[in-house]
């Protein structure tokens, strides 16, 4: 029938929120080791901020 609609069963997601929160600090901690220098520059050279109001 193409009125009758299937589901898909419950997810277990105990202790997800545990498991994302220990993969996003483990990411930071490797990324955290790119030189301060060239972050600067990757953040000046972004065209995200070529419009962008800065206050004089």
């Amino acid at each position: 029938d193409i009125n009758c609609v299937e589901y898909l069963p419950i997810a277990d997601i105990t202790g997800l929120l545990q498991k994302v929160r220990a993969a996003i600090f483990l990411s930071l901690d490797e990324l955290w080791l790119i030189p301060t220098d060239l972050v600067q520059i990757a953040t000046v050279l972004d065209p995200r901020f070529k419009n962008f109001q800065w206050n004089e």
